[in-house]
């Protein structure tokens, strides 16, 4: 389930229940304090865990008054992975290289720009938020009513990009801190059903709060193969039984998952002039599992492709046609009529 489908749901929790319908999500009164990073935030501001600036600005002005005092480097990041416009359309947005700033001048061109590019900010401005260094790590699980039931830790040993981003290569790991700031959070929270709460440990061990997903999350067989079997612990709290925690699970497992965003790394390591990131990036098919290459599962390889393909067409279809478009305005042809423009999967209607 990703974040625009738990959305729907969540608004609509209560029609569903009415039918005898079990929803795995809290209602969205519970659910936005997630969905919106700025309430997030806003919660773990009176915690004791350890969160990095966050500044909720309002517009370019805000960001004009505020930048001189703001912690650098920060992130332009969106208060949601999926923001609405005003037909109610969503737009997908990452965090990418060009979304850091190291002072007030770039943070004033940075999110001036962004907000020039994305007219859905306008309703939903972005965050401005100091950028902490560090290794990411996230211990994930299953709440009820903002009580850690069952939980799992893992660590990013590569994202793409380098700097930060989704996980390529990820092992599971142990730290009491950790877990303790994270059945914090979700206490603060409330929460019910599964979690992710993210950190960037810094070199002197401690853990700020990055994110909270309050969905399914993309390594979630890294935590059942190490045995903690967070989909059936959920279903089972659905279904009435209290599910119970495994009272050790594995930390040694590491799995190789995202092959096409392993691919990306690489890439982006050689460019930089890192040339031994080869040979890392071909040892991990000697120490590491591969998730969509398993005998044992062999589906989500068969599949791979073709969601590939559903993602990245629109995408490739729109950079050729502005590509041709340019073309044809050089060869002063641009009065042609260009197709029509197929809808990225982040535009679509939920």
């Amino acid at each position: 389930m990703n974040d625009p489908t738990a959305k729907v749901v969540s608004q609509r929790k209560e029609r569903l229940t009415a039918t005898g319908t079990a929803v795995g999500v809290p209602d969205w009164d519970r659910a936005k304090l997630i969905f919106d990073k700025a309430l997030t935030f806003d919660i773990a501001e009176s915690l004791s865990v350890p969160t990095p600036e966050t500044h909720a600005p309002t517009d370019v002005a805000d960001v004009d008054r505020l930048a001189d005092d703001a912690s650098y480097p920060v992130v332009v990041k969106s208060r949601s992975k999926y923001v609405s416009d005003s037909a109610g359309q969503l737009h997908l947005h990452r965090v990418g290289d060009d979304s850091y700033a190291e002072n007030p001048a770039e943070l004033r061109s940075t999110y001036r720009k962004a907000v020039e590019r994305n007219e859905h900010f306008e309703s939903s401005p972005p965050l401005v938020q100091e950028y902490v260094s560090g290794e990411t790590t996230t211990t994930v699980g299953l709440a009820n009513d903002g009580d850690l039931l069952a939980w799992f830790q893992e660590r990013r040993l590569r994202t793409t990009p380098h700097s930060g981003g989704n996980s390529t290569v990820i092992r599971g790991m142990r730290d009491p801190k950790m877990r303790d700031h994270a059945a914090e959070v979700l206490d603060a929270l409330s929460w019910t059903g599964p979690a992710q709460v993210e950190f960037m440990r810094t070199p002197d061990g401690e853990y700020y709060l990055i994110e909270v997903n309050g969905r399914y999350w993309g390594s979630v067989p890294l935590a059942v193969d190490s045995g903690v079997d967070v989909p059936w612990l959920h279903f089972s709290q659905l279904a009435g039984h209290p599910p119970t925690s495994p009272p050790v699970y594995r930390d040694d497992v590491i799995h190789h998952r995202l092959l096409y965003g392993d691919f990306k790394w690489l890439f982006e390591r050689l460019a930089a002039g890192h040339p031994l990131a080869a040979l890392k990036f071909l040892a991990t098919f000697v120490y590491a599992t591969p998730v969509f290459a398993r005998a044992d599962d062999p589906l989500p390889s068969v599949a791979a492709p073709f969601t590939w393909a559903r993602f990245s067409a629109p995408e490739l279809y729109e950079r050729a046609t502005e590509a041709w478009s340019t073309d044809a305005g050089d060869t002063g042809t641009a009065d042609k009529e260009l197709p029509p423009r197929v809808p990225s999967e982040s535009e679509e209607s939920p």
